[in-house]
């Protein structure tokens, strides 16, 4: 049996946001041209290859449509067979 380690970033909506004063975050509506989009999320695992050989698997998930607060936006998902060879920083 082989293991992998497997390392997750989520990104969430955040119901407050404070850059001077408070702000409250009802919902956001997130839109993406599909092309252009999935061309940038390519782009981002190849530099994620590049600088990180080791990382064996890449998962890219960006969210769209109307979010609350709490809710994921993006997932970013890197497997690596040691958990010490950058698969922490490549998720990131």
């Amino acid at each position: 049996m082989r293991f992998v380690e497997t390392c997750v970033f989520t990104g969430l909506v955040r119901g407050e946001t404070r850059r001077g004063e408070l702000r409250t975050t009802t919902t956001l509506e997130y839109e993406a041209y599909q092309p252009m989009a999935e061309e940038k999320m390519r782009q981002v695992a190849d530099e994620i290859r590049a600088r990180w050989p080791s990382v064996e698997g890449i998962a890219l998930v960006q969210r769209v449509g109307q979010l609350d607060p709490g809710t994921p936006t993006v997932l970013i998902a890197c497997t690596a067979a040691h958990r010490d060879t950058g698969v922490f920083d490549a998720a990131r």
